[in-house]
């Protein structure tokens, strides 16, 4: 078998094992779906934002910014960017045909 044969015999295999593995967990995933996903996206987006705002205006005001402070903004962040992973695997996941979509 050469290389390329190969290496579409594996992108079939991730495929197939993908969409028998998510597929059934997902019967009827449609595009009402994403909508809360969305929206739990935007909200963490937003509390991460206005932490950074929120920082930025103590030191305006001469207040020294310390780790507890990047904590919180460290934390917000986090939270933001695993939603937005998820959400990216998910895109993923529809993409490549693991999901059918109503």
């Amino acid at each position: 078998m050469d290389k390329k044969r190969l290496l579409m015999e594996i992108e079939r295999l991730i495929r197939d094992t993908n969409r028998t593995t998510l597929n059934p967990l997902f019967p009827e995933f449609s595009p009402a779906h994403l909508e809360p996903s969305t929206q739990m996206i935007a909200d963490a987006r937003a509390e991460y934002l206005l932490e950074f705002s929120r920082i930025t205006q103590l030191s305006l005001e001469g207040q020294h910014i310390g780790i507890d402070e990047v904590r919180v903004l460290r934390d917000k962040r986090m939270i933001y960017d695993e939603l937005i992973a998820a959400s990216q695997a998910l895109d993923t996941a529809i993409k490549r045909g693991y999901l059918d979509i109503e």
